[in-house]
């Protein structure tokens, strides 16, 4: 589709305003291009529709599986888990480094 600009002057007189102009042996015209953006909005419309309903599928079985009642609540559990788990990695993590040591270990 090849474009072309025109000039005009804008009713103010101050601004030159450039459109683009379609050659006449463009195959879609405006009706056709017009239809096909609005296919392109509904499609874009049903996606996000889908992402919703999968982001509040999700939200539910966090507050489910952790029977939590809502996202904050959820992510303060979380954050207590994870420092729960960082301090059994470490405590691993020392009692190797003891073991290894009690018994020369090669590691």
């Amino acid at each position: 589709m090849e474009l072309k600009k025109e000039a005009y002057i804008h009713e103010s007189k101050d601004i030159v305003v450039l459109r683009p102009i379609y050659k006449k042996d463009n195959k879609m015209n405006a009706t056709e291009r017009l239809i096909s953006i609005k296919e392109s909005i509904d499609d874009a419309k049903t996606k996000q529709s889908e992402i919703k309903g999968q982001i509040s599928a999700i939200e539910s079985q966090i507050l489910a599986k952790f029977k939590v009642k809502g996202l904050e609540e959820a992510e303060k559990k979380l954050n207590i888990m994870s420092a729960e788990l960082d301090k059994k990695e470490k405590e691993f993590s020392d009692g190797m480094q003891e073991l290894e040591s009690a018994y020369e270990w090669n590691t």
